[in-house]
């Protein structure tokens, strides 16, 4: 994660001390840890529970079963903020995105791009 200063945020630790190694926006445990964005602090499980809005189409955890739908888990994060600020402001069209990103504040769409960033790709 780019924005990370290493060195004053582990004080000396390894990430995998906190951090799966494969899905970092969690914990070894599972836990969602809230992480420092581009834009301030995001809260993963703020956008887990936003991410149920997805599943209908993107799968339960962001992997859909059908082609036509992309799978969002994994995604990179400035690429779904992005994604979901075109439909916002209509630069992308499609008639299910349109809505649900309008219906979505900044925070919102923060917080579910980095829950599907921090997901693991398998």
């Amino acid at each position: 994660m780019p924005q990370i200063e290493v060195d004053s945020h582990s004080k000396g630790q390894a990430c995998t001390a906190c951090h799966n190694p494969h899905s970092p926006l969690f914990s070894n445990a599972g836990d969602p840890i809230s992480a420092a964005g581009s834009t301030g602090i995001v809260d993963v499980t703020a956008g887990k529970k936003l991410s149920a809005t997805c599943a209908a189409c993107h799968g339960p955890d962001g992997v859909s079963a059908v082609a036509m739908f992309p799978n969002l888990a994994c995604q990179k994060q400035p690429y779904l903020i992005g994604a979901l600020t075109e439909y916002q402001s209509g630069k992308r069209a499609n008639p299910i995105m349109d809505g649900v990103a309008k219906s979505l504040t900044t925070a919102d769409i923060q917080n579910v791009a980095a829950y599907f960033a921090g997901m693991s790709c398998r």
